[in-house]
Protein backbone atom coordinates (compact mmCIF):
# COMPACT_ATOMS: atom_id res chain seq x y z
CA UNK A 1 0.00 0.00 0.00
CA UNK A 2 3.08 2.39 1.01
CA UNK A 3 5.32 3.66 -1.76
CA UNK A 4 9.10 2.39 -1.60
CA UNK A 5 10.60 5.46 0.06
CA UNK A 6 9.40 7.90 2.42
CA UNK A 7 5.03 8.42 2.41
CA UNK A 8 3.49 10.75 -0.16
CA UNK A 9 1.31 13.75 0.99
CA UNK A 10 -1.71 11.55 -0.30
CA UNK A 11 -0.24 8.24 2.06
CA UNK A 12 -0.18 10.48 5.22
CA UNK A 13 -3.42 11.87 4.47
CA UNK A 14 -4.76 8.72 4.00
CA UNK A 15 -3.35 7.58 7.22
CA UNK A 16 -4.80 10.41 8.89
CA UNK A 17 -8.10 9.98 7.68
CA UNK A 18 -7.80 6.38 9.08
CA UNK A 19 -6.66 7.81 12.25
CA UNK A 20 -9.32 9.89 12.51
CA UNK A 21 -11.84 6.76 11.83
CA UNK A 22 -10.80 5.44 14.80
CA UNK A 23 -10.82 8.36 17.30
CA UNK A 24 -14.28 7.18 18.70
CA UNK A 25 -11.89 4.44 20.41
CA UNK A 26 -9.77 6.96 22.52
CA UNK A 27 -6.54 5.43 23.71
CA UNK A 28 -7.79 1.67 23.49
CA UNK A 29 -4.84 -0.54 22.68
CA UNK A 30 -4.83 -1.76 18.91
CA UNK A 31 -5.87 -5.19 19.82
CA UNK A 32 -8.57 -4.27 21.85
CA UNK A 33 -9.55 -2.00 18.94
CA UNK A 34 -9.47 -5.01 16.18
CA UNK A 35 -11.50 -7.72 18.88
CA UNK A 36 -14.13 -4.32 18.90
CA UNK A 37 -14.77 -4.17 15.67
CA UNK A 38 -15.04 -7.79 15.13
CA UNK A 39 -17.68 -7.51 17.99
CA UNK A 40 -19.46 -4.13 16.45
CA UNK A 41 -19.22 -5.93 12.65
CA UNK A 42 -21.06 -9.28 14.11
CA UNK A 43 -22.33 -9.21 17.48
CA UNK A 44 -23.80 -12.23 18.79
CA UNK A 45 -20.66 -14.67 18.50
CA UNK A 46 -18.74 -16.93 21.03
CA UNK A 47 -15.33 -16.25 22.15
CA UNK A 48 -13.99 -18.92 19.87
CA UNK A 49 -15.75 -17.78 16.58
CA UNK A 50 -14.16 -14.50 17.09
CA UNK A 51 -10.22 -16.03 17.83
CA UNK A 52 -10.53 -18.22 15.03
CA UNK A 53 -11.80 -15.00 12.84
CA UNK A 54 -8.89 -13.24 14.01
CA UNK A 55 -6.70 -16.38 13.71
CA UNK A 56 -5.50 -15.73 17.48
CA UNK A 57 -5.42 -18.43 20.81
CA UNK A 58 -8.66 -18.98 22.34
CA UNK A 59 -7.09 -17.48 25.52
CA UNK A 60 -5.68 -14.51 23.98
CA UNK A 61 -9.39 -13.26 22.77
CA UNK A 62 -11.13 -14.60 25.92
CA UNK A 63 -8.08 -11.66 27.63
CA UNK A 64 -9.02 -8.93 25.20
CA UNK A 65 -13.18 -9.51 25.17
CA UNK A 66 -12.83 -9.59 28.97
CA UNK A 67 -10.94 -6.00 29.21
CA UNK A 68 -13.56 -4.86 27.01
CA UNK A 69 -16.13 -5.98 29.36
CA UNK A 70 -16.25 -5.37 32.87
CA UNK A 71 -13.40 -6.63 34.65
CA UNK A 72 -9.58 -6.04 33.44
CA UNK A 73 -7.29 -8.84 33.54
CA UNK A 74 -5.81 -7.61 36.64
CA UNK A 75 -9.00 -7.33 38.16
CA UNK A 76 -9.50 -3.59 37.82
CA UNK A 77 -12.71 -2.16 36.13
CA UNK A 78 -12.78 -3.09 32.27
CA UNK A 79 -13.75 -0.65 28.84
CA UNK A 80 -17.32 -1.51 29.45
CA UNK A 81 -18.06 -1.93 25.70
CA UNK A 82 -19.46 -5.43 25.80
CA UNK A 83 -21.38 -8.01 27.77
CA UNK A 84 -21.63 -11.75 27.96
CA UNK A 85 -24.32 -13.48 27.82
CA UNK A 86 -24.74 -17.22 28.44
CA UNK A 87 -25.45 -19.36 25.17
CA UNK A 88 -28.63 -21.21 25.63
CA UNK A 89 -27.53 -23.66 22.83
CA UNK A 90 -24.58 -24.71 25.18
CA UNK A 91 -24.23 -26.59 28.62
CA UNK A 92 -21.31 -25.54 29.55
CA UNK A 93 -18.79 -22.02 29.90
CA UNK A 94 -20.26 -20.53 26.45
CA UNK A 95 -21.36 -17.25 26.05
CA UNK A 96 -22.32 -14.88 23.39
CA UNK A 97 -21.09 -11.20 23.43
CA UNK A 98 -22.99 -8.08 22.60
CA UNK A 99 -22.68 -4.40 22.74
CA UNK A 100 -23.40 -2.43 25.99
CA UNK A 101 -24.72 1.18 25.41
CA UNK A 102 -21.51 2.51 25.68
CA UNK A 103 -20.06 0.09 23.33
CA UNK A 104 -23.07 0.96 21.02
CA UNK A 105 -22.69 4.40 21.24
CA UNK A 106 -18.56 3.84 20.29
CA UNK A 107 -19.82 1.61 17.48
CA UNK A 108 -22.71 3.09 16.14
CA UNK A 109 -23.68 3.72 12.61
CA UNK A 110 -21.66 6.43 11.52
CA UNK A 111 -18.53 4.86 12.92
CA UNK A 112 -19.57 1.15 11.33
CA UNK A 113 -19.75 2.92 8.31
CA UNK A 114 -16.68 4.72 8.41
CA UNK A 115 -14.56 1.94 9.56
CA UNK A 116 -15.75 -0.46 7.34
CA UNK A 117 -15.16 1.88 4.56
CA UNK A 118 -11.71 2.37 5.94
CA UNK A 119 -10.78 -1.86 6.01
CA UNK A 120 -12.01 -1.88 2.65
CA UNK A 121 -9.86 0.19 1.28
CA UNK A 122 -6.87 -1.26 3.67
CA UNK A 123 -7.30 -4.39 2.16
CA UNK A 124 -7.13 -3.35 -1.35
CA UNK A 125 -11.08 -3.44 -2.34
CA UNK A 126 -12.01 -0.35 -3.31
CA UNK A 127 -10.18 3.36 -3.88
CA UNK A 128 -9.46 5.59 -0.72
CA UNK A 129 -13.25 6.92 0.94
CA UNK A 130 -13.67 10.65 1.39
CA UNK A 131 -13.71 11.82 4.86
CA UNK A 132 -14.43 15.30 6.19
CA UNK A 133 -11.83 17.42 7.61
CA UNK A 134 -9.89 16.03 10.37
CA UNK A 135 -10.71 18.76 12.61
CA UNK A 136 -14.27 17.40 12.99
Amino acid sequence: MLSQGAPTTVEKETIQHLLWALKPLGAIPFPFITTFLAIVLEEGQTQPAYARAAGIYRYTMSRYIHALGDCARDGGPGLGLVRLERNPEKMHNSHRIYLTAKGRARGGPVFRNRMAAWLRWILGWITPPISPRLSA
